[in-house]
This record gives structure tokens, sequence and C-alpha cells, in this order.
């Protein structure tokens, strides 16, 4: 029998982890003589890996690579001590994935584009790392979301097809690797990036808490 799968994005999907990120990146400025950017700029920067972050926030460019390979070992070397203090996992989703996998063929992974390191240490602070079939990283793969490649190994893992698969997530990327592999996607209206701008993106189905996504799956 064919399993049903959920695949979970990270930040802004299960976890509110910007207050974090934002810290890290903070100090990481700093310690470069860059003026630290707010909260609100962290969240607009968030999705697309550790090198596009740390270039969006600084608006680096071209010549400047070899700056941003310096932000990001620093960034790196400050979100390991504090990834854990401020972030949490959003209202409802551990009752919902709880109540999801007493059901018999049913499974759920997770697939981020923060690297696969952090992922798994943010999950284990939790008590949650080996509730998934497979946590899929920036890293894991050669490629990463939007790319299909990293739904697809997972749904190889969880016995799963495109059919009885789906992607819940908060952004393009999300969005637009659900489309390529072919799965189903609900947007979260909470995560970092609007309904409004999802909706714009092609979003059609969305829960605004954990409890309504039965509705879908």
């Amino acid at each position: 029998m064919t399993n049903r799968l959920i695949i979970f994005d990270l930040d802004g999907t299960l976890v509110d982890s910007a207050p974090d990120i934002h810290a890290a990146a903070t100090n990481a400025m700093i310690e470069h003589g860059l003026e630290p950017v707010s909260l609100e700029e962290i969240v607009r920067s968030i999705g697309d890996g550790l090198k596009e972050f740390v270039a969006r926030i600084t608006g680096a460019k071209g010549e400047d690579l070899k700056f941003v390979d310096s932000l990001m070992s620093s960034f790196t070397r400050h979100y390991e001590n504090l990834m854990c203090d401020k972030t949490v996992l959003y209202p409802g989703v551990v009752d919902f994935i709880s109540n999801y996998l007493t059901q018999s063929h049913h499974r759920v992974g997770v697939v981020t584009n923060k690297r696969e390191g952090p992922a798994r240490k943010i999950l284990r602070h939790f008590g949650h790392e080996k509730t998934f079939t497979e946590i899929f990283g920036a890293d894991t793969f050669e490629v990463k979301k939007p790319h299909p490649k990293p739904l697809i190994e997972m749904m190889k893992l969880a016995g799963s097809t495109p059919e009885t698969t789906l992607m819940i997530g908060d952004s393009r990327q999300d969005l637009e690797a659900a489309q390529a592999a072919g799965t189903h996607f609900v947007a979260v209206s909470f995560g970092y990036n609007s309904e409004e701008k999802l909706r714009q993106l092609g979003a059609k189905k969305f829960i605004h808490h954990y409890s309504e996504l039965h509705r879908y799956w």
C-alpha cells in the first residue's frame, strides 16, 4: 500500500526561528563593521539558503564574494550557539503530527533550505528528530528547493507518490518545488511570506493554524 506523506518546510513552517537568526546575523555584522538590519529584513531574506541570505542582508554582489564567505563563517559560529534560544515550534504542529502518525501508512518528512546539521539540531532540541522519515537540508544534495530532487528522494524513502504527498510551506521555493515534483501544496499564512504574496505566486490552499490541516490531508 502506498503511504501518505507530508513534507514540511522548517523555518517559517514548523518553527519560528527568525529571532535567533536575527541575533546571529546581528553579531556577525557587528564583527564585520556593518550596521545590523531589522528583524523584518531578516525575515524577508530567509528561504534560499545561507549564502543567498548573507548576500541579501549585506547587499553584496560579485566582487564581494570573499566578504560573504567570511560573514557566513561568522554567522554560522554565532548561530551554532544561539539557534535554540528563542526558536519555537508553531502552535498546534506537535498535536497535528502526533495524531497524524497514529494512522497507519502515514509518514512525515522535512525538506528545508537550512543546512542539514542546524535543522537536525533544532528538531533534536524539541525531541522530534526521530519523528520524521528523514530530514533533508540545503547541503544534503547537490541541489535544493525549488529543485524537486529533495522531495522526490523523500517520497522514495517514505514509500509515497506525488498523488499521496503534500508539501507544506511558506515560500516560493516550497511552492515551486511541490509543483516541479507534482505533489499537493498547502501554504501557511503565519510564516515569513504574507498570504497575499503567496496567492500572487499561485498558492490556493492555506492554513492559519495546524488544527486546520486535517481539512486538506
